[in-house]
């Protein structure tokens, strides 16, 4: 039993290790509501390394980094299967791929953010679901660079952590809380209709 509690420690610790510390504009509690949260807003940074790591796509075996898409718009999301929120918040994107099914300059990339979750797992819920873009588990170091970049906050699937990056490749971090169709499409659109992003 102690060494079961050692063990929950150490990765624990070793978790905690991995992130830098949330700065201030967004050190508040995950129960804190959305209102709130939308004050810790990030701005967009130079295109970090996160963007060429090599992701696999749980649905159809193929591999891909998110610098493969540059020239297109990319919303990446990041959830858990059994996340309500990450749910509803997917069935937008789904009607978002719908809307803009004809655009090639467009994609939307989904993240497992529970290290506990295979692919099997996400494949599963995205068939279910009929959600039809990439989904992916990220390796460890994309964890640690978008927690050491953007908080730890950002790591947590049931605060809808999303990125738009642009045609250039600079990441965009949207506010953490739930978000509605139009919130996403607010943060979107202007950014689709920049054709020098």
């Amino acid at each position: 039993m102690k060494i079961r509690k050692w063990m929950y420690l150490f990765w624990v610790g070793l978790m905690l290790a991995a992130c830098a510390p949330i700065p201030a504009a967004v050190a508040v509690s995950p129960t804190v509501q959305p209102a709130a949260l939308a004050a810790a807003t990030v701005t967009a940074s130079p295109p970090p390394g996160w963007l060429d790591q090599p992701l696999h796509n749980v649905k159809n075996g193929e591999s891909f980094s998110l610098r493969d898409l540059q020239g297109k718009v990319v919303l990446v999301n990041g959830i858990a299967t059994w996340c309500p929120t990450c749910f509803k918040e997917s069935r937008y994107l789904k009607t978002l791929s719908e809307q803009y099914a004809s655009r090639n300059d467009f994609a939307i990339v989904t993240l497992g953010f529970d290290m506990k979750e295979d692919d099997e797992v996400i494949q599963s819920y995205a068939g279910q679901f009929g959600f039809n873009w990439r989904f992916a588990i990220p390796p460890l170091m994309v964890y640690r660079e978008i927690g050491n970049t953007y908080g730890a906050l950002y790591l947590d699937p049931t605060l809808s952590p999303m990125f738009i990056i642009d045609r250039q490749g600079n990441v965009h971090p949207y506010n953490l809380g739930t978000k509605t169709l139009d919130d996403i499409r607010q943060k979107l659109d202007p950014i689709l209709l920049d054709e020098s992003a």
